[in-house]
């Protein structure tokens, strides 16, 4: 598990180098597949310094999508993890 404050911090540079407003039909698709990752890696962070810093970014990307309004439960769950 000590793998994963890296794999957290390389999906949100990564989220960060995309053009988030083209095509924005895949995102549709993406925002659900980020919720349930949100959900599975919270309870492996061992430490708050562990990934913490990836997981905003990543939620600071994922908020500036077009259509993000309407998927209410990834919001409610980035609220619960701030």
């Amino acid at each position: 598990m000590e793998n994963v404050g890296p794999i957290i911090e390389n999906v949100a540079t990564y989220l960060e180098c995309l053009p988030l407003e083209a095509a924005s039909a895949t995102w549709s698709a993406v925002i659900p597949l980020c919720e349930a990752f949100f959900r599975r890696v919270t309870p492996l962070l061992q430490s708050p310094e562990d990934g913490i810093d990836g997981i905003m970014r990543t939620m600071a990307c994922l908020l500036r999508l077009p259509g993000i309004s309407s998927f209410k439960v990834t919001l409610k769950h980035q609220n619960i993890l701030v």
